[in-house]
């Protein structure tokens, strides 16, 4: 019986033993074959990190080769969540608050706006001094999960030039970050806000590399791992730009203290060789986040600084639009460049008093010498002849009322009304009293200083219309990611052949006796060019608001000046357009000396050996003959 007893107590602890065996091989089996990989994985970022190498962004250059945007090396803070204790976070926050002389709270936000893995590094502040950097390694021991790794940042060497051209990058917003465009971009990443920065943001930017490195318990970063292997980030590809930087800053120069802008391009191609807007501002204040004052003090700005004036100001083109008028003209029938009209200074139409910027009149005048003087009783009855019809398809035709296609964001398409417009905005006729202020380009007809660019290009090379270039190509990592940006031709006149006599009338303009631009005749090559004055509010509109005299009338109200031109007359190389915005009357003589200079900086940078110290002195001498 005791015998029996004692078998049975062994038979039981046998049983249990084999139990507790049991149990420990399920949960054996448990966390090495059905949770080997979730258990592999946490152990693996216990002691690894992932470390994502930013590509550097590839850089710009001018025509000749000059670096306008490129990369330095920086520092910047990020923060681990695996490796950041709840329990001490208000500290570590209060601790680099003092250290970046920014507030904890946002420090904490941009900590939480990130949702990355736990084990992948949060952004949370970059472009780090030099003495913030030493501070924060010297604090590493209050500072878990805290790490410093070295970036690369935008610099813009030439600071407010080519501000509106190469744009500024900036950290990617929500919005953007929620767009199919920046698929695959993440919070923190640095992309194109404006110019060319976005226009070719995925050419620029590259394709970053990444790495596992082992870390211990405090987070400080070890040797790399090679398995897996890391990536080696992939630069963005080199922009080369159609700009002429010397040219560029010259135009820079000459457009101070003037707002407006200045407009270089070949008419051959299209090749944009300068675009100034001023006022500008500096790119560099936007690579590492610009300060809130800053920002205040720039979009409070009256003058607007960040507004692109040569594509984004719509403005009436005033005289210059006669041009239009003149080939609708002679696109319709009865009207050749022999008819000649009557100036009086004034013309009468349906008991409406139209006048003539010369009181006197300009009398008997054909196309050519109406051009040269700029008559608009000419252009008053050459447009009732030709109709708003024609008048708006000719101006469409030399791409006016219809953006450029030039490679910048934001670019504006300008306005020329016609009958169908009218007809159904207004559910009214069109009356053909409102054609006298279209044909001499106000009554509505707005156009960008790119626009009026590329029509004097269209008429320098008698009927192609280009597309405005700035980047001629782009150089990536491999010859396959390379490409070239050939001229893009949008479109041909076919209809209009008497391209001389339009050409000869506008060289009248600069090189006759009565040309209202004779202020730019030079020497030095021939010009065709047209002026032009935009009203900005007319003069009853000015009595309403309680001025009694021109001399009181706020510069806000001041027309702006106009000048657009080709040169050398016998085979055009270059255009050149000048706005200057509230000009008034001083600005209206200034365009002369603004656009002379940038003709004769022109030669002097491409007729080398024909414009220099010898050169200058002898034009100063024969000044009185030119």
């Amino acid at each position: 019986m005791l015998k029996e007893t004692e078998n049975s107590r062994l038979n039981w602890l046998v049983a249990i033993f084999l139990a507790f065996i049991f149990v420990i091989a399920i949960r054996l089996y448990n966390l090495q074959v059905i949770h080997n990989q979730f258990y592999s994985d946490k152990a693996h970022s216990n002691r690894t990190r992932f470390i994502r190498d930013r590509a550097q962004r590839g850089r710009m250059v001018d025509r000749n080769g000059i670096q306008l945007a490129a990369t330095k090396p920086s520092f910047s803070l990020f923060i681990t969540p695996e490796d950041f204790p709840g329990d001490r976070r208000d500290g570590v926050y209060l601790r680099l608050s003092r250290i970046l002389g920014i507030p904890p709270s946002m420090i904490r936000e941009k900590y939480f706006e990130s949702k990355t893995a736990r084990f992948r590094p949060r952004k949370i502040v970059g472009n780090l001094t030099q003495e913030q950097v030493v501070r924060i390694e010297t604090n590493r021991y209050h500072l878990p999960g805290v790490t410093i790794n070295a970036e690369n940042v935008r610099a813009y060497p030439y600071k407010t030039s080519l501000c509106h051209v190469l744009g500024y990058v900036g950290e990617i917003s929500q919005r953007q970050l929620e767009s199919n465009e920046y698929a695959g971009y993440r919070i923190g990443d640095i992309v194109g806000q404006t110019g060319i920065e976005r226009t070719f943001e995925s050419a620029l930017n590259g394709q970053d590399g990444y790495r596992w490195v082992e870390v211990d318990a405090t987070g400080r970063q070890g040797f790399t791992l090679q398995y897996p292997a890391p990536v080696q980030a992939v630069p963005g590809s080199e922009l080369r730009l159609t700009v002429d930087l010397e040219l560029q800053r010259s135009c820079e120069k000459f457009l101070t203290p003037w707002k407006g802008c200045i407009i270089v391009m070949d008419p051959r191609n299209g090749d944009v060789l300068a675009l100034v807007s001023r006022p500008g501002y500096d790119p560099n204040w936007f690579v590492s986040g610009i300060s809130l004052p800053l920002w205040k003090s720039i979009i409070d700005n009256p003058d607007n600084p960040l507004l692109n004036r040569a594509l984004q100001m719509e403005a009436p083109p005033g005289s210059i639009f006669k041009i239009i008028t003149a080939v609708a003209a002679l696109c319709s029938p009865g009207f050749n460049k022999d008819t000649t009209l009557f100036c009086n200074g004034v013309f009468n139409f349906s008991n409406h008093l139209f006048h003539c910027w010369n009181k006197r009149g300009h009398g008997n005048v054909n196309l050519e010498g109406a051009l040269e003087g700029s008559c608009n009783v000419f252009f008053y009855q050459a447009g009732i002849h030709a109709g708003i019809d024609l008048i708006a398809e000719t101006a469409r035709s030399f791409g006016l009322g219809q953006i450029t296609g030039i490679a910048l964001p934001g670019e504006q398409a300008g306005f020329i009304p016609d009958r169908q417009w009218k007809k159904k905005t207004f559910n009214d006729d069109w009356w053909p009293g409102e054609t006298i202020s279209v044909s001499i380009g106000q009554g509505g007809v707005t156009t960008t200083p790119i626009q009026l660019a590329v029509m004097m290009a269209m008429i320098a090379n008698r009927g192609i219309l280009y597309e405005p270039r700035l980047v001629t190509g782009f150089m990536g990592h491999t010859a396959r990611e390379s490409r070239k940006l050939d001229p893009v031709v949008r479109s041909r006149v076919t209809r209009f052949t008497d391209w001389d006599m339009i050409i000869t009338g506008l060289n009248r303009v600069v090189a006759g006796p009565n040309g209202t631009a004779r202020r730019l005749k030079m020497r030095e090559m021939t010009v065709a060019g047209k002026t032009g004055t935009a009203q900005v509010i007319s003069a009853q509109a000015l009595k309403r608001l309680g001025y009694a005299s021109e001399a009181e009338v706020d510069p806000r109200f001041w027309d702006h000046n106009w000048f657009a031109g080709f040169g050398p007359v016998e085979s055009p190389e270059v255009v050149v357009v000048v706005l200057l915005e509230n000009g008034g009357k001083t600005g209206a003589q200034k365009k002369f000396e603004v656009a002379k200079k940038v003709f004769l900086r022109w030669y002097e940078l491409n007729r080398p050996g024909y414009f220099g110290p010898e050169k200058e002195h002898q034009r100063s001498e024969s000044s009185d003959n030119v």
